[in-house]
């Protein structure tokens, strides 16, 4: 093969490369969606490609289950190269539904397998009843309410030290097993302090059901220690939800995870 020749055959597989990185489907992220959550976090109904296409979302209980629940709207995405003192990519998601303002996201390759990134402050609001499509324990308590999610200040460095924080509020909570209506508000906050493990809180607002607990993520995994008890004027309606709930110590359910 002639210089030319290899020249040429380079310069066409190059060619083929980028053509299809420009124009791949985004459809063909589904199934690598589903694989990376053990099937529990599904795209469907996906078109359009990996820079520009649109989706929605179904959360199921895992590979075999028979519970799923989708969440509202279409999801748009816009993903585009850039460079910040290096190559960075900038991805864009938008969806009235649930959004408050489009979703902006900034990462930037910093060598190796490590990247630096940014999440500007977003907030999304759902129905708590798309958790039913998770399964055990959601398929069974039943919960309809609010739920809304708002980041603060979420960002890695180049040492892939997660910092910011996760603020969840949860209002007017209730359940089909309980005729007490409604249960409560509540908050969770996922703080990422520098040189420490993620840190969870759960707390009541205000309500009948209280909850508080506090926990950690290690290794990708939430170790919680809490309990649910009933306001003195609820104890009795609220037996059978606490015995759903957790183990049962005298007036208090022991809440557990992990």
């Amino acid at each position: 093969m002639t210089r030319s020749t290899a020249m040429a055959v380079i310069g066409g597989l190059l060619g083929m490369s980028v053509a299809l990185l420009r124009f791949m489907p985004a459809a063909w992220l589904q199934p690598w969606i589903a694989q990376a959550t053990e099937q529990r976090v599904q795209w469907i109904n996906t078109s359009g490609s990996i820079w520009d296409g649109q989706t929605q979302w179904r959360l199921t209980g895992g590979q075999g289950a028979q519970d799923q629940q989708n969440l509202p709207g279409v999801w748009r995405w816009h993903l585009r190269p850039t460079w910040q003192q290096g190559p960075a990519l900038a991805l864009q998601v938008e969806a009235n539904c649930c959004l408050s303002q489009a979703l902006q996201l900034q990462a930037a390759w910093t060598g190796g397998r490590t990247a630096r990134w940014r999440l500007d402050d977003v907030s999304l609001v759902l129905p708590l009843q798309v958790l039913r499509g998770l399964g055990t324990p959601w398929n069974t308590l039943q919960l309809e309410g609010r739920l809304a999610v708002q980041t603060q200040e979420l960002r890695a460095g180049e040492a892939q030290q997660v910092l910011g924080r996760v603020r969840i509020d949860i209002a007017d909570v209730a359940s089909r097993l309980s005729t007490v209506r409604p249960l409560g508000d509540y908050q969770a906050t996922v703080q990422w302090p520098a040189q420490a493990l993620p840190q969870v809180k759960l707390q009541t607002l205000s309500g009948h059901l209280k909850l508080e607990g506090q926990g950690q993520i290690a290794q990708g995994r939430l170790r919680f220690r809490g309990q649910a008890s009933a306001s003195p004027d609820s104890e009795a309606a609220l037996a059978n939800l606490l015995n759903i709930i957790g183990r049962r110590n005298g007036s208090v359910s022991v809440l557990t995870i992990g």
